[in-house]
């Protein structure tokens, strides 16, 4: 069996996800790998040859015995480390201009810097200050826009050397169970995820909720709850009180979690959104590490046509075109809302503003955030509130299966190398039936403003609706006004029944004959102490007392604080009296 090795790749695979790392150490089978990934890796290539092209045509290999300032396709192997770096370059970083510290180069294929590609880097100069003997303080990215950027490595030693320390151990003795599952972010482009996510169905792990961290599943689990369906239970409506502050505007995974497992919609706030005669969905597709919109799909509804249109930029130089277009197409329904699902469109808007000096302050005011609806006020049986999963819910459809923004991303960067006119049919096509699915779930919304009290799949979070027979009904009215007359002194002024006592005889306080609490029952005491007798009475000063034949006992209950919790300690105190001129007491001191 060969020896498993310790690369930048696993190291930042850990970053991402540990379960990651330890498949990949473990070397199970993995899916294909990610459209956008395999993009991206092909941009890093090209980027790094064109560097290498450019600056250093005649770098030599690093296997050559000679000393050079550029050494090419370097690879790395101390003990079990091994890393491949791009370029090895000795820059003139001193006064003197030696050309002694040598520099990791990483090419990337993205246009900035990521903090996983800093990671990288360092793992890299790590691996190579083992093979020199020596700090390697600095490190450069080179991104697809031409520029270097110098990374400070020591600052992320606090991130990457608990990761080598766990992947040493690993290597050496690799443990028979993964590490638990967490979905996060990664999970879209990880050669892992239809496993991970196959398993985590299976156990219903919280992670399946968008938007929960690690440190929420955390606390969660320390209460006991490690399931979706378990963390439903801890859902409570709150109590209506006529003095109650506005309800503060936040998720709640508990409820999310309630709607996912009565399969519901789930209502805070009811949603108005008034029709109107024309209204207009918008959505914008981009490049956001070149800060590039290249497409613009929009839907003019009306009451007689519905229009559809497809603002494409072949180039950066194009984008100001398809603004002022879009504003041509807006400025022709001065009165019309402009609906989009998130932030995106209203920041990009601002932006190409901005860049171009074009008035847009006619769409800003209309511009209306669907997601405004949703966030904190309606919760759907579903897993996030993605357009994707809200609009496939409501009835929305996407030709692609799997069609997301980041596969958009990599059609785009697909088409750049290609202009293949499938791939920028593929983009408009996904675009448009994002419009679509707007114009789908605000429909859905209207519905559930104006029907929300008589729709079976719809219920109140604060106020759930109470489903029973005519019959039924009645009683619930009755119960209400029994609990509507409650008051704080009602145990006072409240009615009882009591039996006459004969004329000679007392009436007997307390509990029922028979009964726990007729006499108190003293526990049987684990300690017993003995207290010596009083010698001076302690109202006469000066009064010897003599010993009594009458002894006296209490049992006192205590708790007992330890270091691992608290016991009940029932202690037994004895002694006896004494006797004077005065009546006989007895006092136990401890």
């Amino acid at each position: 069996m060969a020896t498993k090795l310790i690369t930048p790749e696993l190291v930042t695979a850990y970053w991402f996800c540990p379960r990651k790392a330890f498949f990949l150490l473990r070397g199970d089978d993995s899916e294909p790998v990610h459209e956008y990934i395999s993009v991206i890796n092909q941009r890093a290539d090209r980027n790094r040859h064109t560097f290498l092209a450019t600056n250093y045509p005649s770098c030599l290999q690093f296997d050559h015995g000679e000393r050079n300032d550029v050494i090419a396709g370097a690879i790395l192997k101390v003990s079990n480390f091994e890393a491949k770096i791009d370029a090895l370059v000795r820059e003139n970083h001193g006064a003197s201009g030696t050309k002694e510290r040598a520099e990791p180069y990483l090419a990337v294929g993205t246009a900035v810097t990521t903090k996983d590609q800093q990671i990288h880097l360092a793992a890299a100069g790590h691996v190579l200050a083992k093979a020199l003997r020596y700090a390697v303080p600095t490190g450069v990215i080179l991104n697809t826009a031409g520029k270097k950027a110098r990374i400070k490595l020591d600052r992320l030693d606090p991130i990457i050397d608990p990761i080598i320390k766990i992947l040493e151990c690993w290597v050496n003795n690799l443990p028979s169970e993964p590490p638990p599952i967490i979905l996060n972010s990664h999970c879209q482009v990880c050669p892992y995820k239809r496993s991970c996510r196959n398993q985590a169905e299976r156990e219903d792990n919280l992670s399946l909720l968008d938007r929960m961290t690690p440190k929420l599943m955390n606390r969660l689990q320390r209460k006991g709850i490690f399931t979706v369906n378990q963390l439903s239970y801890l859902y409570k409506p709150r109590r209506n009180r006529k003095r109650r502050k506005r309800r503060p505007l936040g998720f709640d995974f508990a409820l999310q979690a309630l709607a996912l497992r009565n399969r519901k919609i789930y209502v805070y706030e009811t949603p108005s959104i008034p029709v109107q005669e024309t209204e207009i969905f918008l959505d914008i597709e981009g490049l956001p590490d070149l800060a590039f919109d290249y497409l613009i799909g929009i839907i003019v509804v009306s009451a007689t046509r519905v229009e559809r249109y497809s603002l494409w930029a072949d180039m950066l130089e194009d984008e100001r075109r398809i603004f002022e277009s879009l504003l041509r197409i807006v400025e022709d329904h001065p009165a019309a809302p402009i609906y989009h699902y998130g932030n995106y469109e209203l920041k990009r808007i601002i932006s190409a503003a901005k860049k171009y000096n074009i008035t847009l302050a006619n769409i800003e005011h209309r511009l209306i955030n669907v997601t405004s609806f949703i966030f904190g006020k309606i919760y759907f049986p579903t897993r996030s509130n993605s357009l994707k999963d809200v609009g496939k819910y409501v009835g929305a459809t996407w030709s692609i299966q799997d069609a997301s923004g980041l596969l958009s991303i990599a059609w785009r960067l697909q088409w750049d190398l290609s202009k293949d006119v499938t791939l920028k049919q593929k983009i408009m096509t996904y675009n448009i039936e994002d419009c679509e699915a707007l114009r789908v779930l605000v429909s859905e919304l209207r519905c559930i403003g104006v029907a929300a009290s008589e729709r079976d799949d719809v219920d109140f979070a604060d106020v759930p609706k109470q489903k029973s027979t005519t019959s039924g009904q009645s009683i619930h009215n009755s119960l209400e006004i029994v609990i509507k007359s409650a008051h704080a002194v009602y145990n006072r002024k409240r009615l009882g029944l009591r039996v006459d006592v004969p004329e000679g005889q007392k009436r007997h306080t307390g509990g029922v004959k028979g009964h726990q609490g007729f006499k108190r029952i003293i526990p049987k005491p684990n300690k017993i102490v003995g207290v010596r007798r009083p010698i001076k009475c302690p109202e006469h000063k000066g009064q010897q007392l003599e010993a009594s034949e009458e002894s006296f006992s209490i049992t006192i209950i205590d708790l007992v604080f330890m270091r691992s919790g608290a016991r009940k300690t029932i202690t037994k105190y004895i002694g006896r009296g004494g006797t004077a001129v005065c009546v006989g007491v007895f006092t136990a001191r401890q």
